[in-house]
């Protein structure tokens, strides 16, 4: 699992240009349930789509990792509702 992992991390960290791409990445991180997705699940709230901010947003408040906390009260304050509803656990 750990080769998928990285994959995954790797998708979503490298592949800017395609927003598929990072949803999709974003979507298995928060499915995995490991606590090893905590950082590039934060870093993805600052992506420019909202998608793929909003899934990331929701896949840590489900993974109750205090690592979370702190991105995700930032994230209560995004532009747009979608994200910040994800961020109260919506």
């Amino acid at each position: 699992m750990f080769k998928w992992l990285k994959l995954i991390f790797y998708l979503l960290k490298y592949n800017s240009a395609d927003w598929k791409v990072r949803r999709a990445a974003a979507g298995a991180l928060g499915e995995l349930g490991d606590q090893r997705t905590v950082n590039p699940l934060v870093k993805a709230l600052g992506d420019c789509d909202v998608i793929v901010r909003s899934i990331a947003a929701e896949a840590l408040g489900k993974l109750g990792d205090a690592r979370a906390v702190e991105p995700l009260i930032k994230a209560l304050g995004d532009r747009d509702v979608t994200v910040s509803s994800a961020a109260a656990g919506h």
